[in-house]
């Protein structure tokens, strides 16, 4: 268990004590027990807060650090699709994967493994099939359509480049 003391004075132009740093340290961390106390310096009133305290556990990826299997809301292609839409499926969550890593976003953000699937079974050729897939609209075909149908082409078997 750590400590941290906060010692606020008073504050006649809110009036009152400014506990924001209180507040925004109670936000980052699992705060248990709270010990106050009031007194006087001077003429100026005091106030100092004890909080024993443990640090919040850090978030972590669930795209990156669980199982697609064990996720909720996990989308399995090898039932949805055949041998072969399983290979371009793949190419296209490698790809996802990539540009997410090079964009600092999660993957589910550019497209979800539900999209996915559904590209896959469109299996588009031209931008107007591609926004025709629900889910990809005018935005994500200005992002990465070319990308998409250049993976989704025939010959596009080779792997994502890393």
């Amino acid at each position: 268990m750590n400590v941290r003391v906060f010692t606020l004075p008073f504050e006649p132009g809110i009036p009152g004590f400014d506990d924001s740093a209180v507040q925004q340290f109670c936000k980052e961390h699992i705060v248990t027990p709270v010990i106050e106390r009031f007194f006087m310096v001077g003429d100026v009133p005091h106030w100092s807060v004890m909080l024993l305290f443990r640090p919040l556990p850090r978030l972590i990826d669930r795209a990156v650090a669980v199982d697609e299997p064990q996720r909720r809301n996990a989308v399995d292609a090898a039932k949805l699709l055949d041998p072969e839409q399983r290979l371009v499926f793949e190419r296209l969550r490698d790809w996802r994967n990539q540009r997410a890593r090079q964009e600092g976003k999660p993957a589910y953000v550019l497209l979800t493994n539900h999209q996915l699937v559904d590209v896959v079974r469109a299996g588009p050729r031209t931008v107007a099939e591609l926004r025709a897939v629900p889910g990809i609209g005018d935005a994500k075909v200005a992002a990465f359509g070319a990308e998409l149908l250049t993976l989704l082409a025939p010959n596009a078997d080779a792997p994502v480049a890393t």
